[in-house]
């Protein structure tokens, strides 16, 4: 249980794990996405208890969640972005989702998230709220792993325990 805990961890986090994970760890990790989530939280929730403006504590609340996942959920977003919007073929849309470069759809959507983001933490109503909502939004994902087909190698293949194809 402990190292699919440190699974979770690796994968969502820049947080190191000293332990030797193994691929069946990473499987088990699923069940602890939110407890991540939860963490990530509480250091939120301690940043809001600092005296400072609604719109700095906000910003900074912003990159400190963007700085210990790593940009992860971010880069992810804007991968998609860039390959779901507008009129491509199926083909066109996996070749963009590889592509390290960023697309107009992308720097609008990523520009869009960090805004609605920024203003979302700013009007947080109390520190519960910091507290919860990056564990619901890593838990958000879950059913979902397990309803679509893989299309390559990458994390979700990693936690599902299957290849891509």
């Amino acid at each position: 249980m402990l190292r699919a805990l440190g699974a979770a961890f690796a994968l969502l986090t820049v947080f190191p794990v000293p332990l030797a994970l193994e691929s069946r760890d990473f499987r088990r990790a699923l069940a602890f996405f939110p407890l991540v989530g939860y963490a990530l939280g509480a250091l939120l929730a301690l940043l809001a208890l600092l005296p400072l403006p609604p719109g700095l504590q906000a910003a900074l609340q912003v990159a400190l969640l963007l700085g210990l996942t790593g940009f992860l959920h971010l880069d992810g977003l804007l991968d998609a972005a860039d390959a779901l919007l507008g009129y491509r073929s199926r083909e066109e849309r996996l070749r963009i989702l590889k592509d390290p470069h960023l697309g107009p759809f992308a720097f609008g959507v990523g520009g869009l998230y960090l805004l609605l983001l920024w203003q979302a933490l700013a009007l947080a109503p109390e520190p519960l709220f910091l507290l919860l909502f990056p564990g619901f939004a890593r838990f958000a994902p879950l059913p979902f792993l397990h309803l679509y087909p893989l299309l390559g190698p990458g994390m979700a293949a990693m936690v599902r325990g299957g290849r891509g194809g």
